[in-house]
């Protein structure tokens, strides 16, 4: 056997592809017939072990789990069609803004960093999408994926792996969620306009014909 997908966990180990575990990263060198266990050997050092896949799976899914707890995030499906699609009319004719209160700050801070690799812009400052208000201010906080208003074609393909809020705005359409914000940073995006992103979030993304299709579609409305 080749590959082994653990379904209450959802994790695959694959012959000749990393995973890890405690000890440290390491090789799928073999997996039993039955997908029970497999043969590994540790990268850095001369030693192999045989583990069982269902504790292996149990290790990495309880890791995985502990980092979205942090990031205060639930991972969505975004490799449909329609998902992979909307990204990358996203990352075409989007961008990204935030208020959010001055408690939320050292949080968010890290998690920007995790999700995207980079620094948070600086805040309150004109063009760059990251507004932070004093913790008694009498607003709330906002999580905007800003758009082009759609036309009804496009609008209908549009989905962000989750039941969403439709908000008319004066330069399109928005959709309000800390949760698919999050999720659009995990696949590279960042605040403000992320245009100049593009192949870096196509990176990301496992559907890529679908995500080009998206990227199409909205070069092709902007300039009608």
């Amino acid at each position: 056997m080749n590959e082994v997908t653990i379904g209450k966990y959802g994790i695959t180990f694959t012959v000749g592809e990393e995973s890890w575990n405690h000890k440290g990263a390491y090789i799928v060198t073999a997996i039993s017939d039955d997908g029970a266990t497999m043969d590994v050997s540790y990268q850095g050092r001369y030693e192999h072990q045989t583990i069982k896949t269902l504790d292996q799976a149990k290790v990495i899914h309880n890791a995985k789990r502990r980092e979205l707890d942090e990031l205060r995030m639930s991972e969505l499906d975004l490799d449909g069609d329609n998902e992979a699609f909307t990204l990358g009319y996203i990352a075409h004719s989007g961008w990204l803004s935030i208020r959010l209160k001055e408690s939320d700050m050292p949080w968010f801070k890290s998690a920007y960093a995790k999700l995207t690799g980079s620094n948070v812009p600086t805040a309150n400052k004109r063009g760059e999408n990251l507004t932070v208000i004093p913790d008694d201010a009498n607003r709330g906080q906002n999580y905007y994926i800003i758009f082009p208003e759609p036309n009804d074609a496009i609008k209908a393909l549009l989905s962000f792996g989750c039941e969403i809020k439709w908000h008319d705005w004066k330069a399109g359409a928005k959709v309000h969620s800390k949760n698919v914000l999050l999720n659009l940073m995990g696949k590279g995006f960042h605040l403000g306009k992320n245009q100049t992103r593009i192949g870096a979030i196509r990176e990301r993304v496992v559907n890529k014909d679908q995500f080009d299709k998206g990227v199409a579609a909205a070069s092709t409305m902007l300039a009608a």
